[in-house]
């Protein structure tokens, strides 16, 4: 998983503050992570028989 998706899915979830934590200790760590923009969401790919 994404961060930035598991940070949306916080966000959707009510847990705002989680999210913004998360994200600000991110963007400490790695001043570009505001600039990437995540999957915007996951999807699974089903292995090839």
């Amino acid at each position: 998983m994404v961060l930035h998706d598991l940070i949306r899915a916080l966000r959707a979830d009510g847990a705002s503050d989680e999210a913004d934590r998360m994200e600000s200790s991110a963007i400490s760590a790695n001043p570009a992570f505001v600039r990437m923009p995540g999957r915007d969401g996951a999807q699974a790919i089903p292995d090839e028989d």
